[in-house]
């Protein structure tokens, strides 16, 4: 008789018939804890849908918390895929110290549309109500943007705010004076740490994140929180506001986000600062502003930028050293060519925007136009291109 016990490729479990690759004690059951190891030559049922004995050495994303594991979305592989259910559940009935809360997510958000900063506080603050935040000790933002439902979370609840990144690891944020007198009287809480950032994409980062706090505590003690959930993603985070599909299109972090340069960029009123009543009109009092507007928002991206915009095509070098001199790398720079009273007839500027994006987007990779006139941006969506307005705060064209 084949009994419970460790072999050399797991536990096997002679009540489910399979092996368990696990580190450490496994209580699928609180028989087969009991049992000593396996004598009998006979192989274990490798025919397991659970066969993961490789997987951690492949997937950065694999944690053993002592009696069982966490996949890819964060759940207890072992429990998970137990049949016998009754059995399963009175290992688990005291509460089993292991055992992830199941995912909450509230709400849907459309695809393509477009989130402002006052979206992501008043959603941060609708997500709160859902965590369990007697049960943290710290809270963590994933730096940059996860700092920000962070902040507000750990300062509505007057919790340790810490920031992680790949290259600094994990900071301490501080905790204000108050907290910090209440500090070496608080006691342990159930969790450790409340992972929190923005948006999730692909996963990768979270999990990685995961991963290195893993180092300092056990999974066990690390729950996870985002904004908006990409529902594709190989990763379940424990809580989030809301399923989101990508692109995800931020106010916040739209001129530095993964598909920056995807993106073609209006000038005036994007990048720098649309230039006052008084220099409207070319000439003197207009080129002195070329050379001092004021930036407003300088798309970070590795290729560089490229820029579509109804300026005169006679005013290219100050405006190619304008961008120089505020750190802007440009990919291609467009400005108008014709007369110059026509931009402003018959929908001129725009029509030639969406004409010049549809030139240059294939050779360029580009799939949005950003504009910040919402008439033009308007006209340009009609004419077949996807335009992201800032001003209107929405994309257009979808």
């Amino acid at each position: 008789m084949i009994k419970c016990g460790l072999t050399h490729s797991g536990w096997y479990c002679a009540t489910h018939k399979r092996t368990f690759p696990v580190q450490g004690e496994l209580v699928c059951c609180s028989y087969a804890k009991t049992q000593p190891p396996a004598t009998s030559d006979k192989k274990p049922d490798f025919n397991s849908e659970i066969k993961i004995a490789d997987y951690k050495h492949t997937n950065p994303y694999i944690n053993c918390v002592g009696c069982s594991f966490l996949l890819r979305r964060f759940e207890c592989s072992i429990f998970y895929h137990c049949d016998d259910r009754p059995r399963r559940a009175k290992a688990i009935e005291a509460g089993c110290k292991y055992q992830r809360p199941k995912p909450v997510v509230l709400t849907e958000i459309p695809a393509s549309r477009y989130l402002t900063t006052t979206d992501l506080v008043n959603h941060t603050q609708e997500l709160m109500k859902h965590l369990p935040m007697n049960d943290i000790d710290t809270v963590v933002g994933c730096a940059r943007s996860g700092l920000l439902p962070a902040s507000i979370i750990a300062t509505a609840y007057g919790k340790q705010l810490a920031a992680y990144s790949e290259k600094g690891g994990l900071v301490d944020v501080g905790s204000g004076r108050r907290l910090g007198l209440l500090k070496n009287m608080q006691q342990e809480r159930r969790y450790k740490y409340l992972l929190v950032d923005d948006s999730l994409a692909a996963g990768t980062q979270l999990a990685e994140t995961v991963t290195s706090l893993s180092q300092l505590v056990p999974p066990s003690k690390i729950l996870t929180a985002v904004l908006y959930a990409n529902p594709d993603s190989d990763i379940t985070p424990n809580f989030a506001y809301a399923h989101y599909r990508v692109p995800h299109f931020f106010e916040w972090n739209l001129f530095n986000c993964l598909f920056t340069h995807e993106i073609a960029f209006d000038l005036d009123g994007i990048i720098c600062e649309d230039p006052p009543p008084q220099c409207w009109k070319e000439g003197v009092e207009y080129e002195e502003w070329l050379d001092k507007a004021e930036p407003k928002h300088i798309p970070m991206t590795e290729p560089g930028v490229v820029i579509i915009s109804a300026r005169l095509e006679k005013y290219r070098e100050k405006t190619l050293n304008w961008l120089s001199k505020h750190g802007v790398r440009v990919r291609r720079l467009e400005l108008w060519n014709g007369e110059p009273d026509a931009r402003w007839y018959n929908r001129g500027a725009a029509a030639w925007k969406a004409e010049t994006f549809k030139k240059l987007q294939q050779d360029f990779g580009l799939r949005y136009f950003c504009e910040s006139d919402p008439a033009q941006a308007q006209v340009i969506a009609m004419l077949g291109v996807r335009v992201i307005c800032p001003q209107l705060k929405k994309v257009l064209g979808f």
